[in-house]
Protein backbone atom coordinates (compact mmCIF):
# COMPACT_ATOMS: atom_id res chain seq x y z
CA UNK A 1 0.00 0.00 0.00
CA UNK A 2 1.25 3.62 -1.02
CA UNK A 3 1.42 5.94 1.63
CA UNK A 4 -1.30 8.63 0.62
CA UNK A 5 -2.32 12.11 2.31
CA UNK A 6 -3.84 11.31 5.56
CA UNK A 7 -2.65 8.38 6.19
CA UNK A 8 0.72 7.63 8.06
CA UNK A 9 2.33 4.50 6.56
CA UNK A 10 1.33 1.28 5.42
CA UNK A 11 -1.91 0.35 6.72
CA UNK A 12 -2.37 3.46 9.33
CA UNK A 13 -5.79 5.21 8.40
CA UNK A 14 -6.26 9.05 10.15
CA UNK A 15 -8.37 12.08 8.91
CA UNK A 16 -11.23 14.55 9.92
CA UNK A 17 -15.21 15.00 8.57
CA UNK A 18 -16.33 18.69 8.64
CA UNK A 19 -19.37 20.31 7.64
CA UNK A 20 -19.90 22.88 4.79
CA UNK A 21 -18.97 25.50 7.72
CA UNK A 22 -15.83 23.37 8.63
CA UNK A 23 -17.26 22.61 11.98
CA UNK A 24 -16.41 19.14 12.77
CA UNK A 25 -18.94 16.22 12.90
CA UNK A 26 -19.23 13.27 15.43
CA UNK A 27 -20.36 10.33 15.13
CA UNK A 28 -19.78 9.77 11.39
CA UNK A 29 -19.47 6.33 9.73
CA UNK A 30 -15.78 5.83 8.23
CA UNK A 31 -15.34 3.04 6.30
CA UNK A 32 -12.82 1.42 4.04
CA UNK A 33 -13.64 -0.82 1.38
CA UNK A 34 -12.67 -2.85 -1.01
CA UNK A 35 -14.51 -4.18 -4.50
CA UNK A 36 -13.44 -7.73 -4.90
CA UNK A 37 -14.02 -9.39 -8.47
CA UNK A 38 -16.31 -12.89 -8.30
CA UNK A 39 -16.95 -15.01 -10.77
CA UNK A 40 -19.08 -13.88 -13.96
CA UNK A 41 -17.53 -10.81 -13.94
CA UNK A 42 -19.31 -9.75 -10.88
CA UNK A 43 -17.76 -7.63 -8.09
CA UNK A 44 -18.64 -7.42 -4.57
CA UNK A 45 -17.98 -4.46 -1.82
CA UNK A 46 -16.01 -5.93 1.34
CA UNK A 47 -15.59 -3.81 4.34
CA UNK A 48 -11.81 -3.53 5.96
CA UNK A 49 -12.45 -1.47 9.09
CA UNK A 50 -15.38 1.12 10.39
CA UNK A 51 -14.51 3.95 12.04
CA UNK A 52 -16.95 6.42 14.09
CA UNK A 53 -15.86 10.34 14.29
CA UNK A 54 -15.19 11.49 18.03
CA UNK A 55 -16.50 15.23 19.41
CA UNK A 56 -13.46 16.51 17.10
CA UNK A 57 -14.66 15.07 13.65
CA UNK A 58 -11.40 12.62 13.80
CA UNK A 59 -10.84 9.12 13.43
CA UNK A 60 -7.47 6.80 13.73
CA UNK A 61 -6.31 3.39 13.40
CA UNK A 62 -5.23 0.74 11.08
CA UNK A 63 -7.13 -1.46 8.63
CA UNK A 64 -5.94 -5.01 7.45
CA UNK A 65 -2.92 -4.08 5.11
CA UNK A 66 -1.43 -6.51 1.95
CA UNK A 67 -3.61 -7.16 -1.26
CA UNK A 68 -7.07 -8.34 0.10
CA UNK A 69 -8.87 -9.13 -3.22
CA UNK A 70 -8.26 -6.55 -5.35
CA UNK A 71 -5.17 -4.64 -7.06
CA UNK A 72 -7.40 -1.11 -6.03
CA UNK A 73 -6.40 1.03 -3.25
CA UNK A 74 -9.57 0.83 -0.51
CA UNK A 75 -12.06 3.55 -0.88
CA UNK A 76 -13.42 6.04 1.71
CA UNK A 77 -16.73 5.81 2.84
CA UNK A 78 -18.47 8.63 4.94
CA UNK A 79 -22.04 8.17 6.12
CA UNK A 80 -24.42 9.70 8.95
CA UNK A 81 -28.34 9.99 9.24
CA UNK A 82 -28.92 13.74 7.70
CA UNK A 83 -25.86 13.93 5.86
CA UNK A 84 -25.91 13.45 1.77
CA UNK A 85 -23.34 10.16 1.55
CA UNK A 86 -19.90 10.88 0.70
CA UNK A 87 -17.30 7.81 -0.71
CA UNK A 88 -14.00 9.01 -2.37
CA UNK A 89 -10.89 7.52 -4.06
CA UNK A 90 -8.68 8.85 -2.02
CA UNK A 91 -6.96 9.52 1.16
CA UNK A 92 -7.30 12.72 2.62
CA UNK A 93 -6.49 14.39 5.82
CA UNK A 94 -10.45 15.93 5.90
CA UNK A 95 -13.29 15.46 4.22
CA UNK A 96 -16.72 17.92 3.85
CA UNK A 97 -19.73 16.18 4.52
CA UNK A 98 -22.84 17.84 3.58
CA UNK A 99 -26.02 18.33 5.34
CA UNK A 100 -29.36 16.89 3.16
CA UNK A 101 -31.57 19.00 2.09
CA UNK A 102 -35.34 17.82 2.96
CA UNK A 103 -38.41 20.14 1.94
CA UNK A 104 -38.98 21.00 5.38
CA UNK A 105 -36.09 23.11 5.64
CA UNK A 106 -37.15 24.98 2.68
CA UNK A 107 -40.68 25.62 4.67
CA UNK A 108 -38.64 26.95 7.96
CA UNK A 109 -36.54 29.40 6.15
CA UNK A 110 -39.23 30.74 4.87
CA UNK A 111 -41.23 31.00 8.17
CA UNK A 112 -37.99 32.65 9.95
CA UNK A 113 -37.40 36.24 10.09
CA UNK A 114 -33.85 38.02 10.77
CA UNK A 115 -30.91 36.39 12.00
CA UNK A 116 -32.41 32.87 12.28
CA UNK A 117 -33.67 32.90 8.97
CA UNK A 118 -30.44 33.84 7.33
CA UNK A 119 -28.81 31.18 9.18
CA UNK A 120 -31.32 28.54 8.33
CA UNK A 121 -31.11 29.81 4.69
CA UNK A 122 -26.91 29.17 4.81
CA UNK A 123 -27.62 25.71 6.01
CA UNK A 124 -29.78 25.00 3.24
CA UNK A 125 -27.69 26.60 0.35
CA UNK A 126 -24.24 24.92 1.55
CA UNK A 127 -26.53 21.97 1.81
CA UNK A 128 -26.70 19.10 -0.64
CA UNK A 129 -29.50 18.59 -3.06
CA UNK A 130 -28.99 15.56 -4.75
CA UNK A 131 -32.65 14.82 -5.10
CA UNK A 132 -34.32 16.52 -8.13
CA UNK A 133 -37.19 17.49 -6.45
CA UNK A 134 -35.34 19.21 -3.41
CA UNK A 135 -33.36 20.90 -6.17
CA UNK A 136 -36.45 22.21 -8.04
CA UNK A 137 -38.47 22.85 -4.69
CA UNK A 138 -35.29 25.30 -3.97
CA UNK A 139 -35.09 27.68 -7.08
CA UNK A 140 -38.85 27.84 -6.84
CA UNK A 141 -38.60 29.27 -3.34
CA UNK A 142 -36.02 31.86 -4.64
CA UNK A 143 -39.01 32.99 -7.12
CA UNK A 144 -41.88 32.88 -5.84
CA UNK A 145 -40.74 33.87 -2.40
CA UNK A 146 -37.97 36.87 -3.34
CA UNK A 147 -39.65 39.11 -0.80
CA UNK A 148 -39.49 36.75 2.36
CA UNK A 149 -35.70 35.89 1.67
CA UNK A 150 -34.35 38.47 -0.46
CA UNK A 151 -32.84 40.48 2.22
CA UNK A 152 -31.48 37.03 3.78
CA UNK A 153 -30.09 35.93 0.46
CA UNK A 154 -27.90 39.12 0.23
CA UNK A 155 -26.37 39.43 3.14
CA UNK A 156 -24.88 35.81 2.83
CA UNK A 157 -23.39 37.08 -0.31
CA UNK A 158 -20.11 38.70 2.14
CA UNK A 159 -20.35 35.47 4.25
CA UNK A 160 -17.36 33.55 5.13
CA UNK A 161 -18.96 30.43 4.03
CA UNK A 162 -21.58 30.92 1.59
CA UNK A 163 -20.69 33.71 -0.37
CA UNK A 164 -19.84 31.54 -3.67
CA UNK A 165 -23.53 29.62 -3.05
CA UNK A 166 -25.03 32.56 -2.58
CA UNK A 167 -23.82 34.87 -5.61
CA UNK A 168 -25.02 31.87 -7.90
CA UNK A 169 -28.46 32.23 -6.59
CA UNK A 170 -28.39 36.20 -6.59
CA UNK A 171 -27.51 35.63 -10.42
CA UNK A 172 -30.22 33.47 -11.28
CA UNK A 173 -32.50 36.49 -10.86
CA UNK A 174 -29.55 38.84 -12.16
CA UNK A 175 -31.57 41.67 -10.86
CA UNK A 176 -29.20 44.75 -11.61
CA UNK A 177 -29.08 46.43 -7.97
CA UNK A 178 -28.49 43.01 -6.82
CA UNK A 179 -25.85 42.25 -9.48
CA UNK A 180 -23.93 45.80 -8.62
CA UNK A 181 -24.15 45.25 -4.96
CA UNK A 182 -22.67 41.92 -5.12
CA UNK A 183 -19.97 42.81 -7.44
CA UNK A 184 -18.10 46.08 -5.93
CA UNK A 185 -15.20 44.53 -7.84
CA UNK A 186 -14.32 41.10 -9.75
CA UNK A 187 -13.65 38.73 -7.72
CA UNK A 188 -10.25 36.84 -7.49
CA UNK A 189 -9.36 34.15 -9.39
CA UNK A 190 -8.54 30.93 -7.09
CA UNK A 191 -5.32 28.62 -7.72
CA UNK A 192 -6.21 24.88 -6.50
CA UNK A 193 -8.36 22.03 -7.20
CA UNK A 194 -9.89 22.07 -11.09
CA UNK A 195 -13.82 23.93 -11.02
CA UNK A 196 -12.56 25.74 -8.13
CA UNK A 197 -13.76 29.01 -9.75
CA UNK A 198 -16.88 27.08 -11.49
CA UNK A 199 -19.41 29.26 -9.65
CA UNK A 200 -18.15 32.27 -11.79
CA UNK A 201 -19.99 30.91 -14.53
CA UNK A 202 -23.49 32.15 -13.10
CA UNK A 203 -22.50 35.34 -12.13
CA UNK A 204 -20.71 35.99 -15.88
CA UNK A 205 -24.18 34.49 -17.72
CA UNK A 206 -25.94 37.08 -14.92
CA UNK A 207 -24.16 40.15 -16.73
CA UNK A 208 -25.86 40.35 -20.26
CA UNK A 209 -26.78 43.66 -19.48
CA UNK A 210 -23.94 44.83 -17.15
CA UNK A 211 -24.23 48.10 -15.08
CA UNK A 212 -20.90 48.90 -13.35
CA UNK A 213 -17.33 48.93 -14.61
CA UNK A 214 -17.02 46.21 -12.37
CA UNK A 215 -19.21 44.06 -14.14
CA UNK A 216 -17.51 44.76 -17.90
CA UNK A 217 -14.63 43.94 -15.61
CA UNK A 218 -14.94 40.78 -14.83
CA UNK A 219 -16.68 39.92 -18.03
CA UNK A 220 -13.27 41.03 -19.59
CA UNK A 221 -11.64 38.97 -17.41
CA UNK A 222 -13.37 35.81 -17.78
CA UNK A 223 -13.62 36.09 -21.59
CA UNK A 224 -9.88 36.05 -21.59
CA UNK A 225 -9.35 33.38 -19.63
CA UNK A 226 -8.41 34.32 -16.05
CA UNK A 227 -10.30 32.05 -14.06
CA UNK A 228 -8.64 29.26 -15.71
CA UNK A 229 -12.26 27.70 -16.72
CA UNK A 230 -13.98 26.54 -20.34
CA UNK A 231 -17.34 27.40 -18.73
CA UNK A 232 -16.32 30.39 -17.08
CA UNK A 233 -14.97 32.28 -20.52
CA UNK A 234 -17.43 30.82 -22.44
CA UNK A 235 -20.23 31.87 -20.43
CA UNK A 236 -18.53 35.53 -20.37
CA UNK A 237 -18.57 35.44 -24.72
CA UNK A 238 -21.99 34.47 -24.70
CA UNK A 239 -23.00 37.56 -22.06
CA UNK A 240 -20.83 40.05 -24.62
CA UNK A 241 -22.77 38.35 -27.46
CA UNK A 242 -26.13 38.77 -25.95
CA UNK A 243 -25.15 42.31 -24.90
CA UNK A 244 -24.74 42.96 -29.14
CA UNK A 245 -23.11 46.58 -28.11
CA UNK A 246 -20.46 48.00 -29.39
CA UNK A 247 -18.34 48.12 -26.05
CA UNK A 248 -18.97 44.38 -25.93
CA UNK A 249 -17.83 44.18 -29.22
CA UNK A 250 -14.58 45.83 -28.68
CA UNK A 251 -14.23 43.81 -25.25
CA UNK A 252 -14.39 40.62 -27.61
CA UNK A 253 -11.86 41.55 -29.65
CA UNK A 254 -9.15 41.48 -26.62
CA UNK A 255 -9.50 37.51 -26.23
CA UNK A 256 -7.29 36.99 -29.85
CA UNK A 257 -4.00 37.78 -28.09
CA UNK A 258 -4.92 36.42 -24.40
CA UNK A 259 -7.35 33.47 -24.83
CA UNK A 260 -6.74 32.03 -28.47
CA UNK A 261 -8.61 28.87 -27.68
CA UNK A 262 -11.94 30.90 -28.18
CA UNK A 263 -11.12 32.39 -31.27
CA UNK A 264 -13.62 30.56 -33.06
CA UNK A 265 -16.35 31.19 -30.42
CA UNK A 266 -15.50 34.99 -30.24
CA UNK A 267 -15.40 35.12 -34.26
CA UNK A 268 -19.22 33.80 -34.13
CA UNK A 269 -20.23 36.45 -31.20
CA UNK A 270 -18.61 39.17 -33.25
CA UNK A 271 -20.67 38.39 -36.84
CA UNK A 272 -23.39 37.82 -34.60
CA UNK A 273 -23.53 41.84 -33.58
CA UNK A 274 -22.05 43.01 -36.55
CA UNK A 275 -25.00 41.36 -38.23
CA UNK A 276 -27.21 43.89 -36.70
CA UNK A 277 -28.07 42.19 -33.03
CA UNK A 278 -30.14 43.75 -30.45
CA UNK A 279 -30.58 43.32 -27.00
CA UNK A 280 -33.32 40.05 -26.72
CA UNK A 281 -36.65 42.01 -25.54
CA UNK A 282 -40.01 41.74 -26.84
CA UNK A 283 -43.72 42.44 -25.33
CA UNK A 284 -44.60 38.85 -25.50
CA UNK A 285 -42.73 36.77 -23.08
CA UNK A 286 -43.49 33.57 -25.46
CA UNK A 287 -41.35 35.37 -27.99
CA UNK A 288 -39.10 36.80 -25.86
CA UNK A 289 -38.00 33.20 -25.16
CA UNK A 290 -37.65 32.04 -28.78
CA UNK A 291 -35.62 35.15 -29.75
CA UNK A 292 -33.50 33.60 -26.82
CA UNK A 293 -33.20 30.31 -27.80
CA UNK A 294 -32.07 31.36 -31.26
CA UNK A 295 -29.82 34.03 -30.30
CA UNK A 296 -27.00 31.39 -28.20
CA UNK A 297 -26.34 30.18 -31.71
CA UNK A 298 -27.12 26.27 -30.85
CA UNK A 299 -28.67 23.83 -33.05
CA UNK A 300 -31.34 21.09 -32.13
CA UNK A 301 -33.85 23.67 -30.21
CA UNK A 302 -36.69 21.47 -29.16
CA UNK A 303 -39.30 24.16 -27.74
CA UNK A 304 -39.33 26.36 -24.69
CA UNK A 305 -41.15 25.12 -21.49
CA UNK A 306 -44.11 27.13 -20.20
CA UNK A 307 -42.51 30.39 -18.02
CA UNK A 308 -42.13 30.63 -14.38
CA UNK A 309 -43.29 33.79 -12.60
CA UNK A 310 -41.77 35.72 -9.98
CA UNK A 311 -44.70 36.58 -6.98
CA UNK A 312 -45.31 39.82 -8.60
CA UNK A 313 -44.81 39.04 -12.10
CA UNK A 314 -41.60 40.61 -12.86
CA UNK A 315 -39.07 38.04 -13.11
CA UNK A 316 -39.64 34.94 -15.27
CA UNK A 317 -37.85 31.61 -15.63
CA UNK A 318 -38.20 30.59 -19.43
CA UNK A 319 -36.36 26.90 -19.79
CA UNK A 320 -35.20 26.15 -23.39
CA UNK A 321 -34.50 22.48 -24.41
CA UNK A 322 -31.65 21.51 -26.99
CA UNK A 323 -30.72 17.85 -28.43
CA UNK A 324 -27.15 18.35 -29.92
CA UNK A 325 -25.91 14.50 -31.23
CA UNK A 326 -26.77 12.39 -28.07
CA UNK A 327 -26.70 15.78 -25.00
CA UNK A 328 -29.83 16.73 -23.89
CA UNK A 329 -29.61 20.45 -23.07
CA UNK A 330 -31.52 22.91 -20.90
CA UNK A 331 -30.86 26.47 -20.59
CA UNK A 332 -32.67 28.86 -18.22
CA UNK A 333 -33.21 32.43 -19.19
CA UNK A 334 -34.14 35.27 -16.72
CA UNK A 335 -36.36 38.24 -18.00
CA UNK A 336 -37.50 40.94 -16.25
CA UNK A 337 -40.57 43.15 -17.16
CA UNK A 338 -38.99 46.85 -17.95
CA UNK A 339 -42.01 49.29 -19.42
CA UNK A 340 -43.63 47.45 -21.68
CA UNK A 341 -41.03 44.57 -22.77
CA UNK A 342 -39.55 41.55 -21.37
CA UNK A 343 -35.96 42.03 -21.09
CA UNK A 344 -33.25 39.21 -21.42
CA UNK A 345 -31.00 39.43 -18.43
CA UNK A 346 -29.31 36.04 -17.87
CA UNK A 347 -29.09 32.69 -19.41
CA UNK A 348 -26.88 29.51 -18.53
CA UNK A 349 -27.19 25.84 -18.76
CA UNK A 350 -28.26 24.16 -15.85
CA UNK A 351 -29.18 20.61 -17.39
CA UNK A 352 -27.15 18.23 -19.42
CA UNK A 353 -28.15 14.62 -20.10
CA UNK A 354 -27.03 11.57 -22.51
CA UNK A 355 -29.34 10.24 -24.67
CA UNK A 356 -29.37 6.38 -24.88
CA UNK A 357 -29.52 6.72 -28.37
CA UNK A 358 -29.57 9.20 -31.61
CA UNK A 359 -32.83 10.90 -31.20
CA UNK A 360 -33.14 10.51 -34.91
CA UNK A 361 -32.23 6.79 -34.88
CA UNK A 362 -35.05 5.90 -32.43
CA UNK A 363 -37.82 7.48 -34.67
CA UNK A 364 -36.26 5.56 -37.96
CA UNK A 365 -36.40 2.44 -36.00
Amino acid sequence: MVALAGAAHGDDFSTRVVDGLGNPIAGVSVRLEVLCELPGAKVKSVTLVKFTTDGAGKVAGSYPGGKQCSDLPPEVELRKDGFAGYTDTQFKPEYTLLRQVRSKDLERVVSLKGESQRLALRDVILGERNDDKIAKDLDELLLSKTSLIHDALLSLATDEHAKKQASEFIATLALPDDMARILPMPPSPEKGDAYENRWVYSLVTGLIEPTTDSEWELLKRAECGDYDDLWVDAGAIQSLRLNASAHGRAILQEVATRNPDRKKMVDRATAYIDGGAKPIADADLIEAGKKAAHAIGFSGWQGNHAPRYSENRETALVDASFIIDRDLLVYTATFQHVGDQWRLRAIRETMQALLAMDPKEGAAK
